[in-house]
């Protein structure tokens, strides 16, 4: 046996060794962000990878959102990964088939964005590999090199082995984060339901339960609506952020942005609050959902939830994205 092929032998192994090593620590992490950021760490713990992407497939659109992207050995965070090109074609590509691919011609994914390095230095090879669980395909992560012909089929198994545990470590966060939400959500509606025994007026219990829902529907504006006693005004008498304006208002029903969730008894989309309004001067021009307030077969109020107009593209079509918040009128 050859010194070379002994030391070879020797690279690999120490190779495989800091796999196992990476592995563990990717499957003990329990939240998706510690996923991420272990993720790049064991690919770069095992090849050149100074630019790293990792894209996961969003569940509903037809979309990438960038979960980690490092530039320069970076990890880049904050608005600015929100101008991270929304996949390429050879993302696209991979993400489709399922089959890694390996490239001495890589695609310049940051060129002419934030991302772009300095001049005369452009990654010169790149690994493209599946996040695949199970049957199903959550994502992509593309490992880039300034060396030319920096990866050849050894370094690719080892990506894919990354790859594969990764994507496990991904469900599972996913899974972690889902409980712990649920559990968050039970113990708002728990507090919501002690706050009912206490004797308060309706206004001080709207704006306790607003921040309560806080704490687990984040938002722009929120804002409580109760119906008069002659049952055809609503009044706001609970408001927070970009609904605090409205806080005090009053509308007839009919003439109100929440009409067609009063009417309907069902939670309702409305495109822009503002458009609908009774009282448009109180009222911001963000997207929201309206929720009829309904106990037995008693209409007390409506709760409407506010956010930031976003555009998604989103199965073929465009479809606004809403963070779920309140507001009401």
């Amino acid at each position: 046996m050859t010194t070379e092929l002994i030391e070879e032998l020797q690279r690999r192994a120490a190779r495989f060794a800091a796999v196992a090593t990476v592995q563990q620590a990717i499957s003990a992490t329990i939240s998706l962000n510690e996923a991420y950021s272990e993720i790049y760490k064991a690919v770069a713990s095992v090849v050149d990878a100074p630019c790293f992407a990792l894209m996961i497939a969003d569940p509903v659109c037809e979309k990438f959102n960038a979960a980690c992207i490092v530039v320069d050995s970076e990890e880049r965070q904050g608005e600015s990964v929100h101008d991270f090109p929304n996949g390429t074609e050879t993302i696209a590509k991979v993400f489709q088939s399922g089959v890694p691919l390996i490239s001495s011609k890589p695609e310049r994914w940051w060129k002419g964005t934030i991302f772009q390095v300095a001049a005369r230095r452009e990654v010169q090879s790149e690994i493209t590999a599946p996040l695949t669980y199970r049957d199903r395909t959550v994502g992509v992560m593309q490992v880039l090199s300034y060396k030319t012909n920096a990866y050849d089929a050894h370094d690719l198994d080892l990506i894919m082995l990354i790859a594969r545990q990764a994507a496990v470590a991904i469900e599972n966060a996913r899974l972690f984060d889902a409980q712990r939400n649920e559990q968050r959500q039970t113990e708002a509606a728990a507090e919501i339901a002690r706050l009912a025994l206490h004797k308060v007026t309706v206004a001080d219990a709207s704006q306790n339960i607003l921040k309560i829902l806080d704490a687990v529907v984040p938002s722009t504006g929120k804002a409580i609506g109760v119906i008069s006693r002659d049952g055809h005004s609503l009044v706001c008498v609970a408001a927070s952020g970009t609904c605090e304006q409205m806080r005090g208002i009053v509308a007839p029903v009919e003439r109100s942005a929440v009409r067609a969730a009063w009417k309907n008894e069902e939670p309702t989309f409305v495109e822009n609050l503002r458009e609908v309004a009774h009282n448009k001067e109180h009222v911001p021009a963000e997207p929201a959902i309206t929720i009829p307030l309904v106990a037995s077969d008693r209409r007390l109020g409506v709760l409407t939830v506010t956010s930031v107009r976003t555009s998604t593209r989103c199965c073929g079509s465009r479809r606004q994205s809403l963070s779920p918040s309140m507001c009401c009128f």
